[in-house]
């Protein structure tokens, strides 16, 4: 394959040429973010990538004679899979662009030409070929002659005899190569100078592909990483069990009456299912008929929590602000309700006074 007409924007590509070098580009791609993976270096390679490959589907579309706007198409589906390996978005967001950008390549390949009567190379015609050509001049033929007791080659052309007497012209070693340079500097100076649109187009294209791509890593990478961050906080977060002991009366009616620290507990039976949050002030969710715990004097206290346990009993937790308040109205009352239950708080005021951790608060 000619190396020199990978990054030609003139001349026109054969299909099967196109789909080679689009489908080596994307594979390369993905390669580059596999071995590299959420590293620059990845998204910087597969520039080049993405470019070659944009350079080679302009040459298709334009023999293909189509809209040279559509080459826009493939470097940048090339780069948002790039940018998509290195902030890690996962097969959701990758099998789409790969699948759309296969497309496109079959469908590009798949196109009949509009030119066929060119000489084409390797799928390839252009200005590059002429190029080649020409540092591909026809040497003389020299052939060994002896002068003396030294083997000197000398200049023959077809027909004429070597004259051994000659005198030899001296040429520098590097002679050749430096004329080939000087005519690669003047040849690359005349096509600038003739192509000015087309060299601020590209570096505009380029500079803005470049601010794209910085934008989205810049947006998504702290993202990711801030997600990522705060995983282990929510398992740090999530309750453990407690191993402090709870000071508990069992009052007549059949609930019982518990302090765990400075959380005061009212417990009873009759629910049953898997263990739940019923109800949650912090989230005002769950069952209303639980928001307050109320005496029949009227008197409204509101849990912070009532949740089914494992033993298949209710448990509501209150503020520790309320927690000396209720207990003297629990003594004190003849009734009080909560959670659609109405408890009788006959003979409470004796149970209570038998607990020294309750009495004390009488």
């Amino acid at each position: 394959m000619l190396l020199a007409s990978l990054f030609c924007h003139q001349g026109h590509d054969q299909s099967f040429r196109f789909a080679s070098i689009a489908a080596l580009a994307f594979i390369l791609t993905i390669l580059s973010g596999v071995i590299f993976p959420s590293s620059l270096f990845a998204v910087v390679i597969s520039l080049l990538f993405a470019a070659i490959a944009g350079l080679s589907g302009l040459r298709r579309i334009r023999n293909a004679n189509l809209p040279q706007p559509l080459v826009a198409v493939i470097p940048s589906l090339l780069l948002l899979f790039s940018v998509s390996q290195y902030v890690q978005v996962g097969l959701g967001w990758l099998s789409p662009i790969a699948t759309v950008l296969i497309a496109i390549i079959v469908w590009l390949s798949l196109k009949s030409n509009a030119y066929n009567n060119m000489h084409f190379v390797q799928g390839y015609y252009g200005p590059k070929l002429t190029t080649t050509a020409s540092l591909r001049t026809v040497q003389q033929r020299r052939e060994p002659v002896l002068s003396g007791d030294v083997l000197d080659d000398v200049p023959h052309i077809d027909g004429e005899q070597p004259d051994l007497n000659r005198t030899q012209p001296t040429l520098k070693p590097d002679a050749g190569a430096d004329d080939g340079l000087n005519k690669v500097t003047s040849a690359l100076r005349s096509w600038a100078s003739s192509n000015r649109n087309t060299v601020k187009v590209t570096g505009i294209s380029l500079a803005v592909i470049t601010v794209v791509i910085l934008v989205t890593v810049v947006v998504f990478k702290p993202n990711q990483d801030q997600s990522l961050d705060l995983a282990p906080q929510v398992v740090e977060t999530e309750p453990k069990p407690s191993n402090v002991p709870r000071i508990s009366v069992k009052l007549p009616d059949g609930f019982w009456l518990e302090q765990e620290q400075d959380i005061l507990i009212i417990r009873w039976l009759g629910e049953e299912g898997v263990v739940r949050n019923i109800w949650s002030l912090a989230s005002a969710k769950g069952d209303k008929s639980c928001a307050n715990l109320e005496f029949n004097n009227r008197a409204k206290y509101r849990p912070m929590t009532v949740d089914l346990t494992a033993d298949s009993s209710s448990e509501a937790r209150f503020s520790p602000l309320d927690s000396q308040a209720i207990i003297k109205d629990v003594a004190m009352r003849g009734s009080f309700s909560l959670c659609g239950y109405q408890f009788s708080l006959a003979g409470s005021q004796v149970a209570l006074s038998r607990q020294p951790e309750f009495a004390k608060l009488l």
